[in-house]
């Protein structure tokens, strides 16, 4: 591990800031506003979202608009799930969201990604919730979680060797499904 620091996360990122904490008007047909249920397992569910106009959206993506490449990070009730922005898609995020934007000149988002939904960071987080009720974990408390960060061409090998695992993961679970679902038949 040479040549890795450390370092805390807000100084290897731009921003590290959670969405609108009042609830806008919602519309049925609109722009996406997505809340912590909609981050799942590294993916972001382009479903079961409320909308809000273009206007509202205009407003509340004014000074912090989530764009590709950008991490959506969960704060409340389900927290410490985060995922990367891959589609081109307009949207505004809830407060149960951080929107994280890296420092891409030291910092790989899938790297991060991985970082922050690894069982390390998921007991940091766990430890770290506040409130009674719903947990929360404030923006705050992430900005200063540690992270061990390797040369930016390390990290991208960490993260194809990563995905690649994970893909052999999700195969191997899912030809057992499929087993099973024969054995049962």
């Amino acid at each position: 591990m040479k040549n890795w620091v450390e370092k805390k996360l807000d100084e290897v990122c731009e921003l590290i800031t959670c969405g609108v904490a009042a609830k806008p008007q919602y519309v049925s047909e609109g722009i996406p506003f997505l809340s912590a249920k909609n981050v799942k397992e590294g993916r972001i569910v382009w479903s079961g979202y409320n909308c809000v106009s273009e206007k509202t959206h205009k407003e509340l993506t004014k000074n912090n608009k989530p764009l590709v490449g950008d991490i959506l990070y969960t704060r409340v009730g389900s927290y410490g799930e985060a995922a990367v922005i891959e589609d081109e898609i307009e949207f505004s995020v809830f407060v149960s969201l951080t929107l994280i934007k890296v420092d891409k000149s030291v910092l790989n988002n899938y790297f991060l990604k991985h970082y922050l939904n690894s069982d390390f960071v998921k007991r940091l987080a766990k430890k770290s919730i506040s409130g009674s009720g719903v947990g929360n974990l404030n923006v705050g408390t992430v900005r200063d979680f540690p992270i061990l960060l390797p040369p930016l061409q390390e990290q991208k090998r960490i993260v194809a060797i990563l995905d690649e695992a994970f893909a052999a993961i999700a195969k191997a679970k899912d030809n057992a499904d499929q087993n099973l679902k024969n054995a049962k038949e």
